[in-house]
């Protein structure tokens, strides 16, 4: 493939909730784990998810936003990795790699195997509720030649016939030292300088360009997540910035297919 850099980040003002609206959204998230389930599943099935739903119950609240955002930015990564390269080299949709920061160097801390195991089922009744948007004539032959749509199971509790397993999406996540990752690396320096530029501590001369890394769309490149009640952005300190990057971007469509 040739080299090429997204920049799509998920951004969380944490000033913008209270301590109370994170429990009740952690809440509420523990509680749909376990909701679908019944005496028809396999009791291993049970045990796995109430053992997922313990850990996310006592998990620091900190790490539950950055799970939240984490998984935030990888459904959209998803779906516009796809709508970019089904046009430019639909051959990279056959396979899908993701390196996630680590967080210990000797083992997968508590947090990251929750986050491992939960995040397939999490994207995958999303893309049931909401699908996926898809190009009209975009080349998706490698996509639906690796990864077909096939009967998923009732036990996600949304009635769908099918679908395609996430299981296979997310066969090749690891977790990585940004010293053994180019692809992390570069991640860490853009969105250090994202977080610099936000916070007031770097120049314009500094942040201006990763527009350009961007895909321009019509809510913002930068995701706005918020775990409490919904609030304006653009009246933050940062407004000015997050809106001049958002007013940037390249185009998600190539030239011929781009239209008024």
């Amino acid at each position: 493939m040739p080299f090429n850099v997204l920049f799509h980040p998920c951004v969380m003002d944490m000033n913008l909730c209270s301590v109370e609206d994170v429990n009740a959204h952690r809440s509420g998230q523990a509680e749909g784990m376990t909701i679908n389930l019944t005496d028809a599943h396999h009791p291993d099935v049970v045990a796995a998810v109430w053992k997922l739903r313990e850990i996310l119950e006592r998990m620091p609240r900190q790490l539950y936003a950055q799970a939240v955002a984490m998984t935030e930015a990888v459904c959209e990564v998803f779906e516009l990795g796809q709508l970019y390269f089904c046009q430019r080299w639909p051959g990279e949709l056959a396979r899908f790699r993701w390196v996630v920061d680590a967080k210990n160097r000797e083992k997968i801390t508590e947090y990251e195997y929750w986050w491992k195991e939960a995040v397939m089922p999490l994207i995958q009744s999303r893309s049931l509720r909401e699908p996926m948007k898809m190009l009209k004539g975009g080349d998706y032959s490698a996509y639906r030649r690796h990864f077909p749509e096939g009967p998923l199971g009732e036990h996600l509790g949304i009635p769908q016939e099918k679908g395609v397993n996430l299981k296979l999406i997310f066969r090749e996540l690891e977790f990585a030292e940004s010293s053994t990752s180019i692809g992390l690396q570069i991640a860490d320096i853009l969105t250090n300088a994202l977080r610099r530029a936000l916070s007031g501590r770097l120049g314009r001369e500094g942040w201006s360009g990763l527009a350009d890394l961007t895909i321009h769309q019509r809510e913002g490149a930068i995701v706005l997540k918020n775990l409490g009640r919904p609030s304006g952005f653009t009246a933050r300190p940062y407004g000015r910035v997050l809106c001049e990057i958002n007013a940037g971007g390249r185009s998600l469509l190539v030239a011929r297919k781009r239209t008024r």
